[in-house]
């Protein structure tokens, strides 16, 4: 998984394989540099039930993004794709998709 920030824009590259393991209840984790001095760590899991598609909590070290099993589903469903699945979270869009070139390697 890579995590990448951007102005009211943030986007997550899962591995071809990681939607699946999302769906076995496993937290996939990363890290990100948010600026020069400060690195920020990343755990992405899936919470069962429909209620909001996302969830996010923590603290600047270390954030949690919480998916709805409806949407990690429609994230393994999706396969590799340019295109993924972008979710609001205020003025905020959270994009999840799976890396098209790390499908093409395997």
């Amino acid at each position: 998984m890579n995590v990448r920030f951007a102005e009211n824009h943030i986007r997550f590259r899962l591995l071809p394989e990681e939607p699946a393991a999302l769906l076995t209840g496993r937290n996939l984790t990363c890290s990100a540099q948010l600026d020069s001095n400060r690195r920020i760590s990343i755990s992405l899991r899936m919470r069962h039930g429909h209620a909001n598609s996302i969830k996010i909590s923590g603290e600047m070290s270390a954030l949690i993004f919480e998916i709805n099993s409806e949407t990690a589903e429609a994230l393994a469903a999706l396969g590799p794709a340019k295109e993924g699945i972008s979710l609001a979270v205020g003025a905020t869009r959270v994009q999840f998709d799976v890396d098209l070139k790390a499908a093409r390697r395997r």
